[in-house]
Protein backbone atom coordinates (compact mmCIF):
# COMPACT_ATOMS: atom_id res chain seq x y z
CA UNK A 1 0.00 0.00 0.00
CA UNK A 2 1.57 3.26 -0.74
CA UNK A 3 2.43 5.13 2.17
CA UNK A 4 -0.12 8.16 1.47
CA UNK A 5 -2.94 6.33 1.58
CA UNK A 6 -2.02 4.55 4.73
CA UNK A 7 -1.99 8.09 6.39
CA UNK A 8 -5.50 8.80 4.47
CA UNK A 9 -7.24 5.88 5.99
CA UNK A 10 -10.10 6.26 8.65
CA UNK A 11 -9.92 10.08 7.41
CA UNK A 12 -12.86 11.76 5.26
CA UNK A 13 -11.69 12.77 1.76
CA UNK A 14 -13.17 14.20 -1.40
CA UNK A 15 -12.43 11.68 -4.49
CA UNK A 16 -13.28 13.48 -7.84
CA UNK A 17 -14.05 11.31 -10.74
CA UNK A 18 -12.69 11.44 -14.38
CA UNK A 19 -16.30 11.77 -15.39
CA UNK A 20 -16.70 15.17 -13.76
CA UNK A 21 -18.63 13.49 -10.34
CA UNK A 22 -17.45 12.96 -6.97
CA UNK A 23 -18.02 11.18 -3.54
CA UNK A 24 -17.67 12.71 0.22
CA UNK A 25 -16.99 9.97 2.80
CA UNK A 26 -14.52 8.49 5.32
CA UNK A 27 -11.91 5.96 3.48
CA UNK A 28 -12.47 2.74 4.66
CA UNK A 29 -9.72 0.30 3.10
CA UNK A 30 -7.64 -0.35 0.03
CA UNK A 31 -7.85 -3.66 -1.64
CA UNK A 32 -5.90 -4.36 -5.07
CA UNK A 33 -7.31 -1.50 -7.73
CA UNK A 34 -10.27 -0.78 -5.27
CA UNK A 35 -10.88 1.73 -2.97
CA UNK A 36 -13.93 1.43 -0.53
CA UNK A 37 -15.77 4.81 0.93
CA UNK A 38 -18.35 4.53 4.15
CA UNK A 39 -20.90 7.03 5.20
CA UNK A 40 -20.31 8.65 1.37
CA UNK A 41 -22.52 11.12 -0.81
CA UNK A 42 -22.63 11.24 -4.42
CA UNK A 43 -21.43 14.99 -5.18
CA UNK A 44 -22.48 16.18 -9.30
CA UNK A 45 -22.37 19.69 -10.31
CA UNK A 46 -25.65 21.47 -10.30
CA UNK A 47 -27.56 18.94 -8.18
CA UNK A 48 -27.61 18.94 -4.27
CA UNK A 49 -25.37 15.61 -2.28
CA UNK A 50 -27.03 12.38 -2.62
CA UNK A 51 -26.65 10.21 0.51
CA UNK A 52 -25.35 6.88 -0.02
CA UNK A 53 -26.68 3.81 1.50
CA UNK A 54 -23.92 1.05 2.54
CA UNK A 55 -20.10 0.99 1.17
CA UNK A 56 -19.19 2.42 -2.27
CA UNK A 57 -16.27 0.89 -3.61
CA UNK A 58 -14.61 2.72 -6.57
CA UNK A 59 -12.12 1.74 -9.07
CA UNK A 60 -8.62 4.00 -8.28
CA UNK A 61 -7.74 4.09 -12.94
CA UNK A 62 -11.25 6.06 -12.16
CA UNK A 63 -10.11 8.62 -9.60
CA UNK A 64 -8.76 12.10 -11.06
CA UNK A 65 -7.65 13.47 -7.55
CA UNK A 66 -8.05 13.37 -3.72
CA UNK A 67 -9.09 16.00 -1.17
CA UNK A 68 -8.36 15.16 2.34
CA UNK A 69 -10.87 17.22 4.78
CA UNK A 70 -10.09 19.22 7.20
CA UNK A 71 -10.74 18.09 10.50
Amino acid sequence: MFAWLRLLLRREVVVNLHDGTGFRGVLYRKAGGLVELRNAERLEPGLPPAQCDGAVVLERSQILFWQVVPS
